[in-house]
């Protein structure tokens, strides 16, 4: 269960989050109901970068292998550079391989 958090300049429009997790789904085999996509959007003056137009940070457990989340890294850049209408060399990804992480969802840990 990937958590995606997209962080980008509110000057750049919004995403629509609905269908990036379905085209997420689609790249990468992902269910939908399995993802959690967050977009935060800040303020010209609190979101600095030269060249970078969003950045987007996955937290991910490390029982995937390299490949699997290198392909979600790369959907998710193709994704939301066609939604923000820019290069996708303006995205930035990081992802995150969680070992050991609980989650408490519909008040119960999964």
């Amino acid at each position: 269960m990937p958590v995606i958090n997209i962080k980008s300049n509110d000057s750049a429009g919004k995403l629509k989050l609905q269908k990036f997790a379905e085209e997420i789904s689609i790249k990468t085999g992902i269910v939908v109901s399995r993802l959690q996509i967050i977009a935060e959007y800040y303020p010209s003056e609190d979101f600095f970068t030269d060249n970078v137009h969003s950045i987007i940070h996955i937290a991910i457990s490390e029982k995937n292998d390299k490949n699997t989340i290198q392909e979600l890294m790369k959907a998710c850049v193709s994704i939301a550079a066609k939604q923000f209408n820019v290069e996708e060399n303006r995205i930035a990804v990081t992802a995150y391989p969680v070992g050991i992480g609980y989650l408490l969802a519909n008040n119960h840990f999964i």
